[in-house]
């Protein structure tokens, strides 16, 4: 939604339409940031992405992500609105959430 503009200190945070579809702040050259989009893909989850300059990073962003980090995923179906933080969190949340396309065999032996 941030049109693939980073934003920084001083911008306004972004105004989302309010479809219950997930939002991920991100950054664009974040590994980290990187293994949340690559699991809201391979699971065809629609989102909406943010970037988030980190070096300024803007003001409002600990209202999504208390610590300021990214990838931050927020949930704007569940109760609060609330979001998470760090990818593998992430990435375990979707696929629970999300289990129609499986990120990890059943049985990793066969």
């Amino acid at each position: 939604m941030s049109g693939g503009k980073h934003l920084a200190k001083g911008s306004q945070k972004p105004e989302l339409p309010d479809d219950g579809v997930v939002r991920l702040y991100s950054m664009r050259f974040c590994p980290y940031a990187h293994r949340a989009h690559l699991v809201l893909d391979a699971k065809n989850i629609p989102h909406h992405t943010i970037y988030i300059n980190l070096t300024e990073k803007p003001e409002w962003l600990t209202e999504v992500s208390p610590l300021g980090k990214v990838p931050a995923l927020q949930l704007p179906k569940e109760e609060g609105n609330p979001s998470l933080i760090e990818s593998l969190i992430i990435a375990e949340y979707l696929d629970e959430k999300y289990p129609e396309v499986p990120l990890f065999p059943k049985d990793p032996l066969t």
